[in-house]
């Protein structure tokens, strides 16, 4: 996973979602570019369920959630918070 931009060199602020660090998939990245956080991820689809590939997954979400939350409360880490999902 990657956070490109146009011109720019995005400063990396976080790889991967806190409270799990025996987790070694790479599905969050965090870069800062002009003053706007950005990040990009890759949900695990969790499949077969019931099973530990599920469990991961919610897992995942709960963290993820976390990690969101952190956002949406601003401060000076995190001026404001957004989530947008890609557009295909």
């Amino acid at each position: 996973m990657a956070i490109l931009a146009k011109g720019q060199t995005p400063k990396l602020r976080q790889r991967g979602l806190e409270g799990e660090p025996e987790d070694e998939h790479s599905r969050y990245i965090e870069a800062e570019v002009e003053g706007l956080t950005i990040a990009a991820l890759y949900l695990p689809n969790g499949n077969p369920q019931p099973g530990p590939k599920f469990d991961y997954k919610l897992r995942w979400m709960t963290r993820l959630a976390a990690r969101a939350r952190a956002a949406g409360r601003g401060g000076a880490r995190h001026p404001r918070g957004r989530l947008q999902r890609d557009r295909e």
